[in-house]
């Protein structure tokens, strides 16, 4: 992979995040734009479990967009359409088979939700701080296996609650930096409890292959999640 335009992506990244950090609401489509990410954080904060089918597809489009667009640019293809209809098309494969498969959706959201916190926390600068992030991803994902509702339910809440808190911000001019840190954090948590009472109940399911799992958090989250594919 070619890491100097990966790092390049990033600070442009950056930049970007910078740049609306400081922004203030003057017009009527930045103002329609941060109500949505008001509205798209809270969801994520307070029902991210609930709406775990799509939040499995949103984060395995993102995660096979990503990796194929950089390996298509890392092979020196100058053809912008190439590499846009590989990440594409990796994408719309990773999402399907997210959406599919339990345990894949699973492993993919929470590693998603581990290289995207951090990315924010870490802001890499360097290839070594930009594979822990990755690293931080894979630890996660695989701790999902084990721990699928808590890690979920957490990250979502996080991931949640620091959008929700920086739409807040901008929308009433107060600064990120002290109250945009504490809004984050009181919404997350709050975010946490909320998704944990109303998830507490979920039903244990009886695995594939006949053997019942115990009514840990995979099972419950198993079940949810099968739950929304029977509906659809």
């Amino acid at each position: 992979m070619n890491t100097e335009y990966l790092k390049e992506i990033l600070k442009r990244v950056f930049e970007i995040a910078e740049r609306a950090a400081t922004m203030e609401i003057q017009t009527p489509v930045q103002m329609f734009l941060a109500l949505g990410i008001l509205l798209f954080g809270l969801l994520n904060c307070i029902f991210g479990f609930r709406l775990l089918r799509f939040w499995v597809m949103i984060a395995g489009f993102v995660l096979g967009a990503a990796s194929a667009f950089f390996a298509v640019r890392s092979m020196k293809i100058e053809d912008t359409g190439i590499y846009l209809g590989a990440a594409a098309l990796a994408g719309i494969v990773l999402a399907v088979l997210a959406f599919l498969i339990y345990r894949a959706g699973i492993f993919i959201l929470a590693a998603v939700l581990g290289i995207v916190g951090g990315i924010y926390i870490l802001h890499p600068r360097t290839s070594a701080t930009f594979f822990a992030c990755i690293l931080i991803g894979v630890i996660l994902g695989t701790l999902s296996f084990r721990f699928s509702k808590q890690v979920i339910i957490a990250g979502t809440s996080l991931l949640g609650g620091t959008l929700a808190s920086f739409s807040i911000s901008r929308l009433l001019g107060l600064d990120l930096s002290t109250w945009g840190i504490l809004m984050a954090a009181s919404l997350s948590i709050f975010g946490i409890l909320i998704q944990s009472l109303i998830n507490r109940s979920a039903p244990a399911k009886e695995q594939d292959n006949g053997e019942k799992e115990d009514s840990g958090s995979a099972a419950e989250a198993e079940e949810a999640y099968s739950e929304w594919n029977r509906r659809s």
